[in-house]
């Protein structure tokens, strides 16, 4: 839940391939006394777009790598198998063997395992989830050698995405054109018959070869996020991502390759992406969910505005701090500091 003390900027870079990475690392930022879990209705499968589960539990601990682990534990993972709790373990953050793990309560832990013995578990590759429908994906390796799969990134994303249409459009599934969805660096085949839409996705998104008779070339445009000034991170805003992927597909509407950029390539840029291809219903246009959309995209601008207007007038007061310069506080005696 670290994840969530970020705003969307900062929450997106790295969520991708190095998303254990920095779950991990954000431990270091503080190390909670007290931790609770409603699991009452636990969620299986997705991150984003769960099935709800009845386990009727509430799980606490003092210390998050050990409420992790026997989670974990309780709905068939071994810890040492999920790698941002390895990452945290390893890094002396907690325990994750039982046998360090003090357990008590009303409910045994056998007892626990028995109520999730049918819990779904997510991490399915994208090749994998489509299976039997008209979408046809390819996962090539992201960049670096951490991992040959993107478990945090664009892959996911997709999934997500897939989920949500289908609550706002039945026929979804049935409606959807053969298409074709390439992450990575993939350097197989690609099945794809003429007039079929093949759709690379991702900066880190690489091909060389054929595609319907035709060569094609795809090149890898990623820049690794440690190169990027966090302190330069900009908001996304969702009207600017519609109308970056409606023109996207209008542009393109005549060609059979299409790429779209970005690391990672959002869940909603996605929706819509799928959305305009298969002539879908959008959700954000969906009569009860318009209203509330906008009412809370207007609400969030006028925040923003408001928040920068502050910061600008405060800027204006305070004075600029050159790098390297003493802060303000650097200059207070300790005994005045409260």
């Amino acid at each position: 839940n670290y994840i969530g003390i970020q705003d969307d900027r900062h929450r997106m870079i790295d969520h991708d391939h190095r998303l254990n990475r920095k779950v991990a690392d954000l431990q270091y930022v503080a190390q909670p006394q007290f931790v609770a879990i409603d699991a009452i209705i636990g969620g299986e499968g997705r991150m984003l777009t769960p099935t709800p589960y009845e386990l009727g539990l509430i799980i606490m601990g003092d210390n998050q790598v050990a409420v992790d682990a026997v989670s974990s534990w309780i709905i068939g993972l071994d810890p040492r198998g999920i790698d941002h709790i390895r990452f945290a373990f390893e890094n002396k953050f907690g325990p994750i063997d039982l046998e360090n793990i003090q357990i008590l309560g009303d409910v045994s832990l056998a007892e626990a395992q028995e109520r999730a013995q049918n819990f779904e578990k997510g991490l399915i590759r994208v090749e994998d989830y489509f299976k039997g429908t008209n979408v046809r994906a390819y996962a090539g390796p992201p960049p670096g050698n951490e991992t040959n799969y993107c478990w945090g990134g664009c892959p996911g994303a997709i999934e997500e995405a897939i989920e949500i249409i289908r609550v706002y459009d039945k026929a979804m599934d049935r409606k959807m054109p053969p298409i074709h969805v390439v992450f990575g660096a993939y350097d197989g085949e690609i099945k794809a018959r003429e007039g079929e839409k093949v759709i690379f996705i991702g900066d880190c998104a690489q091909y060389n070869g054929e595609i319907a008779g035709k060569n094609v070339l795809i090149e890898n445009n990623y820049i690794d996020n440690r190169l990027l000034d966090p302190l330069k991170a900009k908001h996304a805003d969702i009207l600017a991502k519609m109308a970056s992927v409606e023109y996207l597909v209008q542009r393109n509407r005549f060609n059979q390759v299409i790429r779209i950029k970005g690391c990672p390539v959002s869940v909603a840029e996605q929706v819509l992406l799928l959305v305009k291809i298969g002539k879908l219903n959008n959700p954000f246009f969906d009569p009860g969910e318009a209203v509330r959309f906008m009412s809370s995209y207007l609400s969030w601008r006028t925040r923003k505005l408001f928040k920068e207007l502050f910061q600008r007038q405060r800027y204006n007061v305070i004075g600029p701090i050159e790098r390297g310069a003493a802060r303000p506080s650097q200059n207070i005696p300790d005994s005045e500091k409260s």
